[in-house]
């Protein structure tokens, strides 16, 4: 599943952009650039993220904590939700 994030704040190896988009695919990072104009489909989640190297590729870190797309999925309670409507 692919996902855009926002951020205030990307810093990489390399170096940093503000504001920042980043685009995961499960739990990959396959693109990332500066932020210049809203993108659709993107949700904005602030703060500052990491881009790190790892053995598969570059991953998404937050507060130390891996971002995987997985987690915004929603909830079962509220798709049941929906459903009832």
């Amino acid at each position: 599943m692919k996902i855009k994030l926002a951020f205030n704040l990307l810093n990489t190896k390399h170096a940093h952009y503000a504001p920042a988009i980043v685009e995961i695919d499960d739990a990959c990072v396959v693109a990332y650039e500066k932020l210049t104009a809203e993108t659709a489909n993107t949700r904005w989640i602030g703060g500052t993220a990491e881009i790190k190297e790892e053995e598969n590729g570059m991953a998404l870190f937050q507060n130390d904590r891996r971002i995987e797309a997985t987690q915004f999925l929603p909830s079962e309670s509220n798709a049941n939700r929906k459903q009832k409507r």
